[in-house]
């Protein structure tokens, strides 16, 4: 179960793991802004994304369960977060919002990166795919 702590609690801006069976709770990566509060699981469980701050934006970024191998996935100067994976855990759909406010789709790998709505009337805020398996 990963999920991120209540304001109340210790490191409010940190993602946490907990082992069901076991019941103890680690922490898999460490934030600097609260915008952390949107993530996503792969339907098998195995890769996380989420948006963390970098300078004065966000990005995308992605990394397994365990909290190993994070990347950063976009690198704009423009808020590109709010992401989610695909139910086939393949594609991630995300907000940019540079001068205009868009949904974007890329591979989980960062590659192929394109809008798919396009305006100045656009006002996306959680954006997901739908049911997932």
């Amino acid at each position: 179960l990963v999920y991120i702590p209540t304001p109340n609690q210790v490191s409010p801006e940190n993602l946490w793991l907990l082992d069901l069976t076991t019941k103890k709770a680690r922490q898999l990566a460490t934030f600097n802004s609260r915008d952390t509060r949107t993530f996503d699981v792969t339907p098998d469980g195995k890769q996380i994304t989420y948006s963390k701050q970098t300078g004065m934006n966000y990005d995308v970024f992605s990394m397994h369960a365990d909290g190993s191998h994070q990347r950063r996935l976009t690198i704009s100067s423009a808020f590109e977060g709010r992401s989610a994976y695909s139910p086939s855990g393949q594609k991630i759909v995300y907000v940019r919002d540079a001068k205009d406010t868009n949904l974007y789709v890329m591979s989980d790998d960062g590659s192929g990166k394109h809008a798919i709505t396009e305006g100045k009337q656009v006002d996306h805020v959680s954006p997901d795919w739908g049911p997932k398996p």
